[in-house]
């Protein structure tokens, strides 16, 4: 027919219009399922209250399957959310865990696509391709302050800590060390304390506890030592013999490879301190 295969309404100050439950556990069936054959959908939910707080669908589960799977072997949408309000300011999808797990997982098992589009105004603003690459229209920006490149370490990664000097370490390939002598050749950049882009070799989903962030450009927090006369912003500065810190190169022995970057602060006490230092090994 016309009509509906069911339906339901309450009229009064409380109660559902319908509750629909099975109180067998051993029963597998849904306890609604509701399918069409016709040209419109096979359910609507919809609040018209204004002052309601409820949400127009539920979906609860306490087992170890899904509280909502949508899909579609058809050509839409598997799910659309949009909000047509334009003075709301709530998100259109938000998702959140408790566990640990990701709060959000987009797996593309096509063949060819895109991972995710993001758009402004219905116009393509950035995407990651189904290879993991991203594409900004409008550039990158990172909390950090530097480019870093993860770096294995001689000996004990525990030993390094954020300010360190490194050098490229002669005993195996890819591996840096604290800088041990002055105007060091093999000078490479500074341990990072909080890398803007960091790069590595490895697969996104593999660890990098074992590997150092050393950062190769940028403003990077560096240790640095007295031994060579106060440090002025501007200076250059070179390894020292103190093990991992930077001092203020002097011009007659400053050689090509030796110069870590220039100093963006005083630094006159003695001893040894951090300071701040535009990284630029040339």
């Amino acid at each position: 027919g016309t009509g509906y295969a069911f339906y339901g309404t309450n009229n009064g100050s409380s109660g559902g219009a319908a509750d629909l439950r099975i109180n067998n556990v051993n029963n597998n069936s849904n306890a609604l399922t509701v399918q069409t054959m016709g040209l419109e959908g096979a359910g609507y939910f919809e609040v018209n209250n204004a002052s309601s707080n409820g949400e127009a669908v539920y979906a609860k589960t306490n087992g170890t399957s899904s509280a909502g799977y949508f899909y579609t072997t058809g050509t839409g949408n598997a799910g659309y959310f949009q909000i047509q309000n334009a003075s709301n300011s709530s998100n259109a999808l938000t998702g959140v865990t408790a566990g640990t797990g990701s709060a959000f997982l987009a797996n593309h098992t096509g063949s060819s696509g895109n991972i995710a589009i993001f758009q402004s105004g219905g116009v393509n603003k950035a995407r990651i391709d189904k290879n993991g690459k991203g594409y900004f229209n409008g550039g990158t920006q990172a909390s950090g302050a530097d480019v870093a490149e993860a770096f294995a370490v001689e000996g004990e990664r525990s030993g390094y800590e954020p300010g360190d000097v490194l050098v490229i370490f002669t005993g195996s390939d890819r591996t840096v060390a604290r800088c041990q002598t002055p105007y060091s050749k093999l000078v490479v950049g500074v341990y990072a304390t909080k890398p803007g882009v960091l790069l590595t070799e490895r697969d996104v989903t593999l660890s990098l506890d074992d590997l150092v962030p050393m950062g190769v450009v940028g403003v990077i927090p560096t240790k640095v030592s007295a031994e060579n006369g106060p440090i002025h912003r501007g200076d250059l500065l070179v390894t020292s013999s103190t093990p991992g810190h930077a001092m203020r190169g002097d011009d007659a022995k400053m050689t090509m490879g030796t110069v870590i970057g220039k100093a963006l602060e005083d630094f006159t006490a003695s001893g040894t301190g951090v300071i701040r230092v535009l990284v630029n090994v040339r």
